[in-house]
């Protein structure tokens, strides 16, 4: 009796176990090709390098007359975050050098100044970001010109962000050292 269920449930299930053995195919059948009056593809043309298609040089994308602008934009951005970071390290410095026991006032007014250089650092990281940006979107065909171009000015932010990041580093290491 427990037989009967299992078997009702298993004879649709081996259905699906039939041999697809001699099916047609769906592809497209050569007069169809023939009737359709679209060329034959490379892969059907028997070798013949007269129908096979003839590779073309790539072409030079034009240069972008708006990018050495936006380039200029984005670097100048860069450089103003440099240079408020240089003015917001020097006050970091003296706060970190006279920060006491970690918890004390003047350890507070250290982290608060470390937070404030932190978030100087943005005009130079968002421009950064922007290049990167605009160094992904020429990535593929672009005009090998624009390319060196955005590569050099990301070069430079790179720099000028990876100087921030150790400076950074070292002052918060000195905040935590007792």
């Amino acid at each position: 009796m427990r037989t009967l269920p299992f078997l009702l449930l298993a004879a649709p299930l081996a259905a699906g176990c039939a041999s697809q053995v001699g099916f047609p195919s769906l592809a497209e059948r050569p007069i169809e090709r023939a009737l359709s009056g679209r060329p034959t593809p490379p892969c059907f043309a028997n070798g013949d390098p007269a129908q096979l298609p003839q590779r073309t040089a790539p072409v030079a994308a034009p240069s972008d007359p708006a990018l050495p602008a936006r380039l200029a934009q984005l670097l100048a951005e860069a450089r103003s975050g440099a240079s408020a970071f240089a003015t917001a390290r020097a006050a970091t410095e003296r706060a970190v050098a006279a920060a006491g026991a970690p918890g004390s006032d003047s350890w507070a007014a250290a982290q608060t100044s470390l937070s404030r250089l932190e978030a100087a650092r943005t005009p130079t990281t968002r421009a950064l970001a922007e290049l990167d940006a605009l160094l992904l979107a020429r990535a593929d065909g672009a005009n090998a010109d624009d390319l060196s171009a955005v590569g050099v000015a990301v070069s430079e932010a790179q720099g000028l962000a990876d100087e921030q990041t150790q400076a950074l580093s070292a002052l918060a290491a000195q905040l935590r050292a007792p």
